[in-house]
């Protein structure tokens, strides 16, 4: 029983598993896992949602393996593909404020093409890739040089875990509250601009305001419950992607590891699947955040990694739901 699927588990691949199931050898895991994801896919008791967040990952590579690695998951996901992260954040609110139940239509979007089907979107994605990569090397280099020098190879005190949560928390909670505050009065709101070199874009938090008020027609009134909402329930319980993204960023600040893009385009992909999938398949490190901050438990999500024992305990659970 999925969580929000009757009779289907919602079953998400991160990119190092999506290759691997491309580009498996006979006779390995990979070619049995594979086999198992079809069986489940053509038998209706899984699915394996598309995302444009691997065709952002994959067009960096070979582009021919990318075009496979593209081809597979939208075969495999049937058009049901996963919506992005702010659009989801901001129905979610919405949904909440306006006492809608929370279901599939909050993160299912179809998938009607091939992100990387033509030449000219390979293009548009490696683009956008590589924008993508110039802001985040602008944004973390003082930040990441900072965290080398400081960098002890300990592992992360539990405490410092928790109050660096906090602090996030606390700041994507208020930077949301600020500006229901400021729209349910006035009915407008103070907007940033996020400055690099060579391109400047909207604050996160203006882009999901522009989202439910343009998209969802978010009323002032509504802005208004949406603003307690925050301050009764929290960051948690009214905005889960936001509060899945806080978590992440934590363990990678205590860690004092150093950000790259493909840190940041994970923490994309786990903000919109830890919240809906019945499954996550991720790498090592990934699953030790996610499970450290008990991010598994908190959406009741089944996150298993690519080590040996994992993929094994992963071709298991498989079998139990596909064979059954």
């Amino acid at each position: 029983m999925g969580k929000y699927i009757p009779n289907k588990h919602l079953i998400y691949l991160d990119q190092f598993a999506l290759s691997r199931l491309v580009t498996f050898n006979p006779g390995t895991i990979w070619e049995r896992l594979r086999h198992l994801l079809e069986k489940g896919v053509e038998e209706r008791k899984i699915i394996v949602p598309y995302s444009l967040d691997h065709s952002m990952e994959s067009c960096t590579s070979d582009m021919e393996l990318a075009e496979r690695e593209d081809a597979f998951l939208f075969d495999l996901s049937k058009g049901f593909m996963l919506d992005i992260e702010a659009k989801i954040a901001a129905k979610y609110i919405v949904h909440m404020v306006r006492n809608k139940r929370i279901g599939i239509t909050i993160f299912r979007k179809d998938a009607t093409h091939k992100a990387l089907g033509t030449k000219e979107s390979q293009a548009q994605f490696a683009e956008r890739r590589e924008k993508y990569e110039q802001m985040i090397k602008e944004g973390t280099s003082q930040l990441n040089t900072f965290r080398e020098i400081a960098r002890d190879g300990k592992k992360p005190d539990k405490k410092l875990v928790e109050t660096s949560l906090q602090i996030l928390v606390s700041n994507y909670q208020q930077n949301m509250i600020l500006r229901l505050k400021q729209y349910s009065r006035y009915g407008f709101y103070d907007k940033r601009k996020i400055e690099f070199s060579f391109i400047s874009i909207p604050f996160w938090a203006d882009v999901f305001m522009e989202i439910m008020i343009h998209n969802h027609q978010l009323t002032q009134d509504e802005a208004k419950k949406a603003m307690h909402l925050l301050e009764r329930e929290g960051l948690r319980k009214v905005m889960p992607t936001q509060y899945i993204r806080a978590a992440i960023e934590a363990m990678m600040m205590v860690k004092q590891q150093a950000e790259k893009v493909n840190d940041h385009v994970d923490i994309i992909r786990l903000c919109t699947a830890l919240p809906f999938c019945d499954i996550v398949l991720t790498d090592k490190m990934r699953r030790y955040d996610i499970t450290t901050m008990q991010l598994d438990a908190e959406f009741k999500t089944e996150i298993y990694s690519g080590t040996k024992e994992q993929l094994a305990l992963f071709e298991e659970r498989l079998s139990s739901i596909v064979e059954n």
